[in-house]
């Protein structure tokens, strides 16, 4: 599957917001993005071809780097009964063997001491699999989707090339995506948030929220590159 432009994640299994129940895929248009740098991308972070994604969720997230960034973004919401959960790509033929997504959901709706209820992660895994150089056409695949993503974009130093972008979600809900690539593997970490009447936070509106999904965004971002050796399957 050596084109896939964007996956754009939406969720009927947790609630309005977040996870994964629909995956869809966006078509190329051409559209422009403001562009705010910070620091410089690290180049030729890896020379490793990757077949294949990780073997499942657990494999994905339990790596001790991993689960830590996954229980700071949680924070209080975090507990024994946050699974990862994999979006079944069984609709979609032949992606099951070069993509994995993997959503969980952290807080209870049934408490009632925050006006911010529930905390949404999912990260997805995308191999580039095209015949010859693979990473070169994952990368032009990167560049394409960041020159077609309407949104102001910050360029972060994870891998061979990496940024962070805020996205509106309905009429005032927001998104923190952060993708890097390594080679040809593009991982895409997404956090949100939901409060207890099930609508979505507007991060514009509330900068410490905004600051934790954007710091929860990279730092499981982070730590998944700095664990890539163990989080993905040995050739």
């Amino acid at each position: 599957m050596p084109l896939i432009v964007g996956i754009f994640l939406r969720a009927k299994t947790f609630g309005p917001v977040a996870g994964v129940g629909t995956l869809l895929l966006t078509g190329l248009t051409v559209a422009s993005c403001s562009t705010s740098d910070t620091g410089s991308t690290t180049a030729s972070a890896t020379t490793r071809q990757f077949t294949a994604p990780p073997a499942d969720c657990a494999a994905a997230t339990s790596v001790r780097p991993v689960a830590d960034a996954v229980r700071q973004y949680a924070g209080t919401r975090y507990g024994a009964g946050a699974v990862f959960t994999p979006t079944d790509l069984s609709a979609a033929p032949g992606m099951a063997a070069t993509h994995l997504i993997c959503n969980a959901r952290f807080g209870e709706l049934a408490q009632a001491d925050s006006s911010s209820a529930l905390r949404y992660l999912s990260i997805s895994f995308t191999v580039n699999d095209s015949p010859g150089d693979a990473a070169a056409a994952a990368a032009d695949q990167f560049q394409r989707f960041r020159a077609n993503a309407p949104d102001e974009f910050t360029r972060m130093d994870i891998g061979d090339d990496a940024d962070t972008r805020e996205r509106r979600v309905g009429p005032n809900g927001t998104e923190v995506r952060t993708r890097f690539r390594m080679s040809n593997l593009t991982v895409d970490v997404i956090t949100s948030d939901q409060d207890y009447s099930g609508a979505m936070p507007a991060a514009g509106a509330d900068p410490e929220l905004a600051a934790a999904l954007r710091t929860g965004a990279e730092a499981v971002a982070r730590a998944l590159a700095g664990a890539i050796g163990t989080v993905m399957p040995a050739r």
